[in-house]
């Protein structure tokens, strides 16, 4: 079995290698040439923008739903009452 330090080791790897791709990505390809060997390592910048986009959004709509959760079922909510209909 993996231990755990083996499996952080990796998770750390992983990160850093994306992050420094990342990075790569968004801050130095605008500046190289359109027409440069390695633009065809990358996907347009538009893409990294909108992933980032989509990570913070998601990141934030996820936590603002949990957080009012917790704050739902911590304050002691409770339904209202169903309204009594009166007979006719």
């Amino acid at each position: 079995m993996i231990s755990d330090r083996a499996i952080g080791f990796a998770g750390l790897v992983l990160s850093t290698a994306f992050f420094l791709y990342y990075i790569a990505w968004i801050g130095v390809m605008p500046h190289v040439d359109r027409s440069h060997f390695t633009q065809d390592f990358f996907p347009p910048c538009e893409y990294g923008l909108f992933l980032a986009s989509l990570v913070m959004v998601t990141g934030i709509g996820l936590s603002i739903t949990l957080a009012s959760f917790h704050v739902i079922l911590k304050s002691g909510y409770h339904s209202p009452p169903k309204a009594h209909t009166p007979i006719r």
